[in-house]
């Protein structure tokens, strides 16, 4: 599930993983963005990414929108490598 901890997702993630019993995973959405594209194009090992989708919510506890990521997804490891400069969002998180 998101990251964001208000996203109704992350909520239902939680909510069926505490009646079922299974474990959930929470992940910054634009990483996720990279494995699905990975995943789509049958590529196996490290690659590059560019996430330009918009903001979300980021590890380090800051709005995060525009990064370029190494994601591996034989080992699952994910790193962001580069972003935009922080600006403030008007009436936003």
């Amino acid at each position: 599930h998101d990251l964001h901890p208000d996203y109704l997702t992350t909520g239902f993630a939680e909510e069926i993983s505490q009646a079922e019993g299974i474990e959930t995973v929470a992940l910054q959405h634009h990483y996720a963005h990279i494995h699905s594209v990975l995943a789509e194009n049958k590529h196996q090992g490290p690659a590059l990414g560019l996430a330009l989708d918009g903001t979300g919510l980021g590890e380090d506890h800051t709005i995060w929108g525009g990064e370029c990521l190494l994601v591996d997804n034989e080992k699952l490891e994910h790193k962001r490598l580069a972003r935009f400069s922080h600006l403030r969002l008007p009436g936003g998180e």
